[in-house]
């Protein structure tokens, strides 16, 4: 609500003298308190909804917000009422809540202290990046004078240990960050992760505390390290045991374009429409007890199928060769409470007839939304959509909600259902190794996926009045340049896309390095988004060579395989306080196509472009746009050795400014790269971005994804 100083700065003009015209119009504002923007939020006298999703109020308490606390105006689209959903049934299902996004994004903070504020909840944030004062957070000692005149020493609730005794809402910001308080923090926090009804408050003299059973875990971090151009230092990965026992809930690491758009048209008034379909709404349902779930026709198939395509999807998930969730930090894992616990309690909360809907949103919440990628989401849908029961011949899908009596069952006898029976029992792959139906059907998800890639380039095309069939991949240039002695000369340069498809495809299947199902297509599509960009490039810059990367690659096994039979790589100090190998943060980490140089330029003195680079600092090159990676650099020069059985860099090292490693006492430092041919060794290093050295230059590239 604005202030009569903030009223009296937008008077219209002609109306400075008016000042009952500004006291009518806060009085006005005071008698029409701000109302929900149903139907998406709906505040009933005893719960409230967020997109469907009913969650009684609260008691109360001396930390529920109030409405004055919510000064600055907030407008929210569809990713905030979507995040508030996800929010909302973890607190209906009594699981913690993770949500991990970029800093601003969705409002994390104040999103979840207004939704406490219309549940009547307390709300206690607990910010892990700041000194904070544990008699604040826990409590402590005071001192209190009695009717008899005498003092003493009084326990008395910070605000974490008011929620855990009197309900609400813990918010635990910064999570992943580690402090002092962390340290006193999460022996608490762990102690309620694992299901204790009652904790040990150690700060006062062990007091045995319970666990209020209205008090919720909500807590938001950024990734932690690089992700999409983005950094977030002094993060850490959490470990598996951890990550585990919560809900995790991948957002935007920035607002789109688009999304931007529409928060600043509503911030300043305009009329936005919020674009929410039926289908992002959920409704609860009658309130079966998990037990009750084997009655529901098609639950035992979907019992067999969540199985196997939950396993499918941690195998393609995790490990260094993961085929999704590739360029996302935080590791994921697949506790086994995800399957026997949690998603069965979610389809007993929303069951309403269909038991196909009611699983494929219990994966929406519990499973897809750990994926920031669109097109692992997509996989994971299709998946469900190809596993969906179908029931047999007149029997409807939305069976009631009935219970039917149970025939009696001979003692001694144990009765198998009778889906078990028609169906039989399916193991996740059979005794000759062959995949199982849920890894055919994810490799089927994958070729629709390309499938659909391609239409949609197609059809971009025609739109744009070009043929609807796929432009010849290939790019002829004239590339005018000067030679050592500065003498003009013409170059013509060819890159035929199909033959370095076929060339990577190969290289990569040789080193033992997997691609994912759509690589082609990807890179068809990369090829294409930017072809003018890359024409117009290639033909600037001179690039005669193009590194097909694909996304996901580990660079401690990348250095591996593409080291295989040199001597072991000599690594420098400053590299190696930067934690080696695993240590390196790279700017690039998705798909992309790097154009370089290779025809004369097995060193950086060979080609008077690159020789004009040598004692740059990284710092000059950085801001430039220069971007080759270590991971860039070590495909390159194993290609370059097999097909021509020469080591690129005898001479000179060379910047690659698109990685980095952390520096001790802070700031970070720059990799570079060369062959060491008295060794028979790649030699990688670092030094600080503003190092100048006469033998060190920089391979020019741009890449584009």
């Amino acid at each position: 609500m604005k202030s009569l100083e903030q009223l009296n700065a937008i008077i219209p003009p002609g109306n400075e003298d008016k000042p009952e015209l500004v006291k009518a119009q806060s009085e006005t504002q005071k008698e029409n308190p701000r109302k929900a923007e149903e139907p998406y939020i709906v505040i009933g006298e005893k719960s409230v909804s967020y997109l469907g999703v009913e969650v009684p109020k609260g008691e109360g308490g001396r930390l529920t917000p109030s409405e004055a606390e919510f000064k600055e105006e907030y407008f929210y689209i569809e990713g905030h009422y979507q995040a508030m959903r996800e929010v909302a049934t973890a607190l209906l299902l009594n699981k913690p809540i993770l949500l991990e996004g970029g800093t601003g994004v969705y409002n994390k903070t104040t999103t979840i202290a207004r939704m406490c504020r219309d549940l009547n909840m307390n709300y206690c944030k607990v910010n892990f990046d700041r000194e904070t004062a544990r008699e604040d957070v826990i409590g402590g000692q005071t001192l209190k004078v009695d009717e008899n005149g005498k003092e003493k020493l009084e326990w008395y609730d910070g605000d974490l240990m008011y929620a855990i005794r009197h309900g609400g809402v813990a918010f635990l910001d910064e999570y992943n960050r580690q402090s002092k308080i962390a340290g006193i923090i999460n022996p608490i926090m762990d102690a309620i992760l694992n299901g204790r009804k009652e904790i040990t408050n150690p700060y006062n003299e062990n007091e045995r505390v319970k666990v209020h059973p209205n008090f919720r875990l909500v807590a938001a971090q950024n990734p932690p390290g690089f992700e999409e151009g983005h950094e977030y230092t002094d993060r850490s990965q959490l470990p598996a045991e951890t990550f585990g026992r919560w809900l995790y809930r991948k957002l935007p690491i920035a607002y789109s374009e688009a999304e931007e758009n529409k928060l600043l048209a509503g911030v300043i008034g305009e009329k936005v429409d919020i674009d929410l379909p039926k289908s992002e709404f959920r409704q609860t349902g009658e309130g079966l007890s998990v037990r009750e779930l084997a009655d529901i026709p098609g639950m035992v198939h979907w019992r067999k199928e969540i199985i196997n395509i939950v396993r499918v999807i941690e195998a393609k998930s995790t490990g260094a060769k993961r085929e999704m969730a590739k360029g996302q930090r935080q590791s994921l894992y697949f506790n086994p409470r995800l399957i026997m616990s949690t998603i069965p309690q979610y389809i007993a909360h929303f069951y309403r007839g269909d038991i196909n809907e009611t699983v494929k949103n219990a994966f929406e919440t519990c499973v897809i939304g750990m994926y920031g990628g669109e097109e692992d989401k997509q996989k994971i849908r299709l998946l469900l959509d190809q596993a969906s029961w179908k029931p047999s011949t007149g029997e409807s899908k939305r069976k009631g909600l009935e219970k039917k009596p149970k025939k009696p069952v001979k003692a001694g006898v144990e009765e198998k259902p009778k889906e078990d029976a028609e169906e039989g029992e399916e193991e996740s792959r059979d005794t000759d190794g062959e995949k199982s139906e849920a890894e055919k059907a994810l490799e089927k998800a994958e070729e629709e996926i390309g499938e659909m890639k391609k239409a949609a380039r197609k059809k971009k095309r025609e739109m744009s009045g070009e043929s609807g069939e796929i432009f010849e991949p290939k790019i002829e240039v004239e590339y005018r340049s000067k030679d050592k002695d500065g003498k003009e000369k013409t170059e013509k340069i060819k890159i035929n896309l199909e033959e370095k498809l076929e060339y990577s495809s190969a290289f990569y299947k040789e080193h033992g390095i997997d691609l994912p199902a759509d690589f082609t297509e990807t890179f068809l599509d990369i090829w294409e988004r930017n072809y003018d960009a890359i024409r117009e490039t290639m033909k600037e810059k001179g690039f005669d060579e193009v590194l097909l990367i694909p996304e996901g690659l580990s660079l401690p096994d990348l250095h591996s395989k593409m080291s295989e039979g040199y001597n072991p790589t000599y690594q420098g100090d400053y590299f190696k306080e930067g934690g080696s190998f695993e240590g390196v943060e790279e700017k690039k980490k998705g798909p992309r196509i790097v154009f370089i140089h290779k025809n004369n330029a097995q060193n950086v003195y060979d080609r008077p472009e690159l020789d004009a680079e040598r004692g740059k600092t990284a710092e000059e090159l950085m801001k430039r746009g220069e971007d080759l990676t270590l991971t860039g650099w070590l495909i390159f020069q194993r290609q370059y050795f097999e097909t021509t059985k020469k080591h690129i860099d005898e001479n000179g090292w060379t910047w690659l400014p698109g990685s980095t490693v952390k520096k001790k006492g802070g700031g970070f430092r720059v990799v570079s790269a060369r062959w060491r041919p008295v060794g028979g060794q790649l030699d990688v290093g670092a030094s600080d971005p503003g190092d100048s050295y006469p033998y060190l230059g920089c391979r020019l590239s741009r890449s584009f994804s």
